[in-house]
């Protein structure tokens, strides 16, 4: 992956999520929604397709270009880093 495509993909994740932040009404992040947040946010990087494995912590990502190229991701480790995001946000919020 190109350094400019990784770049637009990080800005891409970063503003959905903060977007989701900013929009959370009850000011508390559930590991539930922190997953639905993640994989929204996934969803949205061009050519990338999601699979979520049910009853497991998983989910497969491809591309379009390449369907039968897939990586296995383990999501917990992401919704734990998004939930310690959220903590960081709410404490900086003025």
């Amino acid at each position: 992956m190109s350094g400019n495509l990784l770049k637009t993909n990080s800005f891409i994740l970063f503003q959905k999520i903060t977007n989701e932040f900013s929009h959370l009404e009850d000011d508390s992040l559930s590991p539930v929604r922190a997953r639905r947040i993640l994989l929204s946010a996934l969803s949205l990087i061009p050519g990338i397709q999601v699979k979520e494995i049910y009853g497991e912590n998983r989910v497969v990502l491809s591309h379009a270009s390449a369907p039968d190229q897939t990586y296995e991701m383990h999501i917990q480790d992401s919704i734990d880093g998004l939930l310690i995001l959220w903590n960081d946000y709410m404490k900086n919020l003025p």
